[in-house]
């Protein structure tokens, strides 16, 4: 497992530089937000289902645009910088996010104890996050990028587990985007004196803010930890195909 501290603090460091990843990350937290609210069998009707349609098509793209904008930061002076299909991407994303929400779906459906469907989210989605990173960095189809994110569980499983407690936080900064601020817009709504109120405004970007820095850095911290992991898996194999092959002469000695 690579050191954690150096890469959060380029994560910190990197995500303070570019206000334009805030942006989308506030987005992907809003959208995220929406899927675990609309992703309830009691609660979906039509409306809500076209909700949730909606934001699948969004949050994959979304993601993806992000992760390899910080990825092209990461090998800005790198001339070999991979080059991305963003199309066939998102539409693989789309259709992860449709399995992984199908999954939750069903698992909420089973399993009324929130506590059974809440591992199962954690499991299923962090899974789906893994593949995405499959798909948004390597360039690897649905089929593929899940097969990686399974082999992933199997191999580097403290790599998987600390994707599981991202997305964990994640879920926490969503939670508050949900009930904190959306609850602040509904208490602005109902008094209108506080409705004109700077201060209450003021409070409201400021949360607005930091829950899209946070994002931010949760998402550059992700992106640059999966980048160090299979860059340090594929240098060891390409140390050993550069090293030469020993010969054995008929004399007996090695040449």
């Amino acid at each position: 497992m690579p050191k954690l501290k150096p890469i959060l603090l380029e994560s910190i460091l990197s995500t303070s530089r570019f206000p334009r990843w805030w942006i989308l990350a506030i987005l992907q937290a809003g959208a995220f937000s929406a899927v675990g609210q609309l992703v309830r069998p009691q609660s979906l009707n039509h409306i809500s289902a076209m909700w949730l349609v909606l934001v699948m098509a969004v949050l994959p793209p979304l993601t993806i645009r992000l992760w390899q904008d910080i990825e092209a930061y990461k090998f800005i002076n790198n001339p070999d910088k991979p080059r991305h299909n963003f199309k066939s991407q998102s539409v693989s994303g789309i259709g992860l996010i449709l399995m992984t929400v199908f999954v939750v779906l069903l698992a909420r459906w089973i399993f009324p104890f929130w506590p059974l469907h809440t591992l199962v989210f954690a499991v299923t989605a962090s899974t789906a996050g893994l593949s995405l990173l499959y798909i948004a960095l390597c360039d690897q189809n649905l089929s593929s990028a899940l097969s990686l994110a399974m082999d992933t569980w199997n191999k580097r499983i403290s790599f998987a587990g600390a994707a599981a407690a991202i997305l964990i936080v994640a879920h926490g900064i969503s939670y508050a985007l949900v009930h904190r601020v959306l609850g602040d817009l509904y208490l602005i709504r109902e008094f209108s004196v506080s409705g004109h109120s700077a201060t209450i405004w003021l409070l409201l970007a400021a949360v607005v803010v930091l829950i899209a820095y946070l994002s931010a850095i949760l998402n550059c911290f992700v992106v640059l930890l999966f980048l160090d992991t299979i860059n340090r898996k594929k240098d060891p194999e390409t140390v050993r195909q550069e090293l030469p092959a020993l010969i054995v002469s008929p004399a007996g000695n090695k040449i």
